[in-house]
C-alpha cells in the first residue's frame, strides 16, 4: 500500500473556503472601520470650532474686567478685544452661516441658525458681568449647541 502524501481536492477546498471567508470578514471589519474614522473626524471638526472659540474668547473674558460695548452681535471688552458675529452665507430665509471675528481675524465658523431659527448671538449682564451666547456649530448632519454664560474678569 502507497501513502498518499499531498493535497487532495477536498482539503484544497476547505482551506480556499477558509481564506474566503477570512478576507471577508477582514474586508468588512476594514470598511466598517474606515467608515466610523470618517465620522468620527467630521464629529471632531465641528468641536474644534467650539473649542477654538471658547478657549479664545474665555482668555479674553478672564483678562478683562468688564464690557464696554455690546450688541446681539457684537462685544467690546475693556482691553479693546472686539468679537463679532458676521454672516458668511445666506442660504435661505431660516438657514446662513456665521463666523466668529476677533478684532476682523476669523476665529471659528460653521455656525448656523438654532433649532427655533434664532440667530447666533451675545447677550451681557451688568449686574453679574456676564457674557452668554448661544451657537450651534452643524457640519454636515452633527451639530454641536452651546448655550454659555461666562463671567468676564478674574472673579470665579
Amino acid at each position: 500500500m502507497k501513502s498518499n502524501k499531498g493535497i487532495s481536492l477536498v482539503s484544497l477546498s476547505v482551506y480556499v473556503i477558509v481564506a474566503a471567508i477570512v478576507v471577508g470578514i477582514l474586508t468588512f471589519m476594514n470598511a466598517n472601520f474606515f467608515s466610523k474614522i470618517s465620522d468620527l473626524t467630521e464629529k471632531t471638526e465641528i468641536i474644534n470650532e467650539h473649542l477654538k472659540f471658547v478657549s479664545v474668547f474665555l482668555k479674553d473674558a478672564k483678562n478683562s474686567e468688564k464690557v464696554v460695548e455690546y450688541s446681539a452681535t457684537r462685544i467690546k471688552f475693556l482691553n479693546n478685544v472686539t468679537y463679532e458675529i458676521k454672516v458668511m452665507e445666506e442660504k435661505e430665509e431660516d438657514y446662513s452661516n456665521y463666523a466668529i471675528y476677533r478684532d476682523n481675524v476669523k476665529i471659528c465658523e460653521g455656525i448656523t441658525n438654532s433649532a427655533e431659527g434664532s440667530a447666533p448671538a451675545f447677550d451681557y449682564d451688568f449686574l453679574s458681568n456676564t457674557v452668554t451666547f448661544s451657537l450651534t456649530f452643524k457640519n454636515g448632519d452633527y451639530e454641536w449647541i452651546e448655550n454659555g454664560t461666562y463671567k468676564i474678569g478674574r472673579g470665579y
